[in-house]
């Protein structure tokens, strides 16, 4: 080798070793799925020896048709295995950016069994955060109200121990409460009518009456007691018919003002069966009669309505309805709201106390004589009442911090 010296054979000597090394590496980290061996042949004395075959690319792998002879599977290696079960990348249609397959699959309707059982998976996670929903379950009572200031069960505050934030659904589960309000009450014991060209306003006073007899009777001691020149009157209750004649000896005429008098929203037009319109009495023998048309009614109300006034600007209407039930007379009415009357509205920031009315829905007439639906306090005179409400809280956490575990000893 004339003209190689040792200099040369130290500058290639480094360079062969780097290039095997390359070699090598590519081979161990890129080497095929499937190689072919060529076995050794025996070396006979004399004999050059054969060297061995080296590794040929993978070739695409035909599976025979079936047949008698056997049929072998592929094999592949562990690195093609972990490749083909890793998680693909899916494309976002909207923006077009790489989405994480697992979050993908967070999206649908059960999160995977290593999250907390309290997560609730939302869309929002496709924009990196998880809504966060929890329940709380509160109880009320009337009992604890400050009666200085709310002296009615009909309407009262409480205050919240811890306030509240994000308030995003409501829904009232149960209502303790007793029929309690009279037969006849202060909303329904007016009897405005025209007799004599005049304009007289009886006042039956409230009261609990279980018959139609003795209604009937409140109901002609009130008239004789208003002025001397109703001492005419009667009121009389048909059992077979179930309702209230109320008559005049004389043979002058006299009309029921239900629509259009003094007393038309507090008045007893429904509790004696009359519809909401002035009644004027006919002529039977030698005195005036006006028979109600319906029944008398001494159940009184079908329904209370539970309002709280600090999600008056978040629900349109009140959170739940308590159906009356007065077949045993002061027995309490426990009401359990159904799952889907539930309440859902934009986050209220902070709701620090609530404020309860207890309202009933009546029809009011205005001064140029239509009827608009309204509402007025249901009387308990005195009768505390009790409510659960589900409480939900909402917020956006980030779903990593979900697999955060606290030190218990910190």
């Amino acid at each position: 080798m004339t003209g190689v010296t040792r200099y040369h054979v130290a500058a290639v000597v480094p360079a062969v070793v780097a290039v095997v090394c390359v070699v090598v590496a590519w081979y161990i980290l890129w080497r095929p799925e499937v190689s072919v061996r060529v076995p050794s042949l025996p070396v006979s004395p004399g004999a050059r020896a054969v060297p061995r075959a080296r590794a040929l690319p993978a070739a695409p792998v035909s599976v025979p048709e079936p047949g008698p002879g056997p049929v072998c599977a592929s094999v592949f290696s562990s690195r093609s295995t972990s490749v083909t079960s890793a998680p693909p990348r899916a494309l976002s249609p909207a923006l077009q950016t790489p989405v994480d397959a697992r979050r993908s699959f967070w999206s649908g309707s059960a999160p995977p069994p290593s999250r907390s059982p309290f997560r609730v998976n939302t869309p929002d996670e496709q924009c990196g955060l998880a809504r966060h929903t929890r329940t709380w379950k509160l109880n009320f009572s009337s009992s604890c109200r400050d009666t200085s200031v709310w002296p009615s069960t009909s309407e009262w505050r409480v205050d919240l121990h811890t306030p509240m934030r994000n308030v995003s659904t409501v829904s009232l589960r149960s209502v303790g409460l007793s029929p309690s309000e009279y037969t006849v009450d202060v909303w329904n014991n007016g009897v405005d009518l025209s007799f004599g060209g005049n304009v007289y306003s009886v006042e039956v006073p409230p009261g609990v009456y279980t018959t139609g007899s003795s209604l009937a009777s409140a109901v002609q001691t009130a008239i004789l007691a208003t002025d001397a020149a109703l001492a005419g009157f009667t009121v009389t209750y048909a059992a077979s018919t179930d309702r209230v004649t109320i008559s005049e000896s004389s043979p002058a005429e006299f009309t029921l003002l239900w629509a259009s008098g003094g007393s038309a929203n507090t008045s007893m037009w429904a509790t004696l069966g009359w519809l909401r319109e002035d009644t004027v009495s006919v002529l039977v023998g030698g005195s005036h009669d006006a028979v109600s048309p319906g029944r008398i009614d001494l159940n009184g109300v079908l329904a209370v309505d539970v309002f709280a006034d600090e999600l008056s600007n978040s629900l349109d209407g009140p959170i739940g309805r308590v159906v009356m039930n007065r077949s045993v007379v002061g027995d309490p009415v426990f009401r359990e709201t159904p799952q889907e009357d539930s309440h859902r509205f934009w986050p209220i920031a902070r709701l620090q106390f609530l404020t309860f009315r207890f309202m009933v829905q009546y029809g009011r007439v205005n001064a140029d004589g239509s009827v608009v639906c309204a509402y007025r306090p249901y009387q308990f005179h005195g009768r505390a009442n009790t409510l659960r409400l589900d409480v939900g809280e909402t917020s956006y956490v980030n779903p990593m911090e979900l697999d955060v575990q606290l030190d218990p000893g910190t």
